[in-house]
């Protein structure tokens, strides 16, 4: 676990240091099938120039997976916090990298539900570790959203934008589904 540990963070600094050297694709393409990112090369891209152009800055992420590590290397001497409902994942990616700082949190909707909860919105109690602060940038990549069951990401956004600092970045993963397009 700790060879896979200094791996992956190893991996992704070298193919970050790559990606700024020559902006290239190659590297990206890299990153994500070698962290296993669920993100297409040009998202991922676009995700990376946005943070450069930011950093080092306050980061924060909704949802956690194996591009975590990537975003904590990405934004080296800022401060990178993740937001994950998840126990289990959550423990799945803070056992793989220890110092990767998280807050858990329950969400209260429904994906099917994405109509309703935006005419009224349910806030998402975020602690104040969150909401202590005003975040350069933020990346709703959470929580799941791909059955009707599943939380859905409306609160994450809401949520996302109340904590964003005037000026900062807040950028979608999977803008392209209906409710996160709304």
């Amino acid at each position: 676990l700790v060879r896979y540990r200094l791996w992956e963070r190893r991996f992704a600094a070298d193919r970050l240091g790559e990606w700024r050297a020559t902006r290239s694709l190659r590297p990206v393409r890299a990153l994500r099938r070698g962290l296993n990112v669920q993100m297409r090369d040009g998202e991922l891209a676009h995700l990376l120039e946005t943070l450069e152009a930011r950093r080092p800055c306050s980061l924060l992420v909704f949802g956690m997976g194996n591009d975590s590590v990537l975003w904590c290397e990405a934004n080296r001497g800022g401060q990178t916090l993740f937001v994950e409902d998840d126990p289990y994942w959550e423990a799945v990616i803070r056992q793989r990298h220890p110092s990767i700082q998280s807050q858990r949190v329950v969400y209260g909707t429904r994906a099917a539900e994405w109509r309703a909860d935006l005419a009224r919105p349910t806030p998402l109690f975020l602690p104040r570790t969150v909401t202590g602060q005003a975040w350069d940038m933020v990346l709703v990549d959470g929580p799941a959203a791909y059955t009707d069951d599943s939380p859905g990401r409306v609160q994450s956004v809401l949520a996302a934008r109340r904590v964003l600092a005037p000026g900062g970045s807040l950028l979608v993963h999977d803008c392209d589904r209906r409710p996160e397009r709304a």
